[in-house]
């Protein structure tokens, strides 16, 4: 939201399952946001990575491709492994707080989300505005 509050446009993406979730994140960004989750095949995909200033991510696919387009990518790690699995380029930046138990990989946690709720968004707008300078 503060990237949005300073002029960013901001572009939600995901995957069709996804689309309810992407579109509350939209919401609750608010002017300037726009879900496109689910209405986008992997060539526009692409194209609008390739197109952003910078793309923030989960480790997904998606931190993968931007970073592979050549646009400065932020991707968010929590308990996996960001020396094994993490996107390549000098335009990559990772945030992460990986516990004692990480690299668990594991989808849901026993013992809370520390690893994610760690990263903050003060972490993410420092690596954002540090990557696309």
């Amino acid at each position: 939201m503060a990237l949005a509050k300073r002029g960013a446009r901001i572009v939600v993406c995901g995957t069709g399952a996804e689309r309810e979730a992407c579109e509350r994140v939209a919401r609750a960004i608010g002017d300037g946001a726009v879900s496109l989750a689910g209405a986008t095949g992997l060539l526009e995909q692409a194209a609008i990575c390739a197109r952003a200033r910078v793309a923030v991510c989960n480790d997904s696919g998606l931190a993968h491709l931007s970073a592979a387009v050549g646009c400065p990518t932020v991707a968010i790690f929590g308990s996996t492994s960001s020396a094994w699995t993490a996107p390549i380029g000098e335009r990559v930046r990772i945030v992460q707080h990986a516990p004692v138990c990480a690299p668990c990989f594991q989808r849901t946690c026993r013992i809370g989300y520390g690893c994610l709720t760690a990263v903050t968004v003060g972490e993410v707008e420092r690596a954002c505005e540090e990557i696309a300078a």
